[in-house]
């Protein structure tokens, strides 16, 4: 989460520079060579970490029966649907915060990497705060307090993006809490996931992060149709996913 929240406060701001500097175009050159680099350096430099003892596990079994085994089991698929509706509303951050800063508030490129860079300060500084946090309580009750005060941002930022009043900047506040939820939420929740999922922790990673990208991508698309306003699709669509992340939660996870 640290790294991810780094490379969200360096990269919308360059990639404003390159845009302005070089075209749209030089934008996917950068994420080519990017690509190219990063598969080199897991080619030559990565090497296994996996314990003796869950390899031997993970032989005896085929991928397909830990999958099964997985979504058969209550714990596991709890922390893994309240993790995925948590980091979904990164993905429709990412999917509609342009249109809605750019787009409706008039927002220059350059300025808006300066606020999504922001933003990604609020997730490192929460990230830091979460190791304080971990020796305090457990991967539940972290995640719950976490969910319970995203969600208290969320619907204030619904509510402001419904009625209009305060403009951006009153948009944004409660959007900084919600997205600095992120660096606290789902990490508990891969912890929680990847605890109970016991032996089988390639698998659980697999599904988690399958899932996370599978509602991601079905928030972020949902964005798009709930509203001609980019700002009430963009409010709306992270509180529903909030919500149903802390009903999940509740619902599946004991403890």
């Amino acid at each position: 989460i640290l790294l991810m929240a780094k490379v969200l406060f360096a990269v919308p701001m360059v990639g404003g520079w390159v845009t302005t500097a070089l075209g749209w175009r030089a934008i996917f050159w950068m994420q080519a060579l990017f690509g190219l680099a990063v598969l080199a350096a897991v080619a030559l430099s990565l090497k296994e970490t996996l314990p003796e003892e869950t390899a031997v596990h993970a032989r005896s079994e085929t991928p397909l029966k830990s999958y099964v085994a997985l979504l058969g089991d209550r714990q596991v698929m709890g922390y893994v649907l309240a993790g995925g509706l948590g980091s979904a509303t990164r993905f429709t951050y990412i999917a509609a915060s342009p249109a809605v800063l750019i787009g409706k508030f008039g927002v220059s490129p350059t300025s808006f990497g300066v606020i999504f860079g922001l933003n990604a300060v609020g997730i490192i500084a929460a990230s830091q705060l979460n190791r304080r946090l971990a020796r305090r309580w457990t991967h539940l009750q972290t995640l719950r307090r976490a969910n319970v005060l995203a969600v208290a941002a969320a619907l204030v930022m619904s509510a402001i993006a419904l009625t209009g009043v305060l403009g951006m900047w009153g948009l944004l506040a409660p959007l900084f809490v919600v997205l600095a939820a992120f660096g606290v939420g789902p990490p508990n929740a891969l912890a929680g996931a990847m605890e109970a999922g016991g032996r089988r922790a390639g698998a659980t990673s697999a599904v988690y992060g399958f899932l996370q990208y599978a509602a991601g991508a079905a928030c972020a698309t949902l964005s798009g149709l709930v509203s001609h306003d980019p700002a009430i699709s963009m409010a709306v669509v992270m509180t529903g996913a909030l919500v149903l992340s802390t009903l999940v939660l509740r619902l599946m996870v004991k403890g």
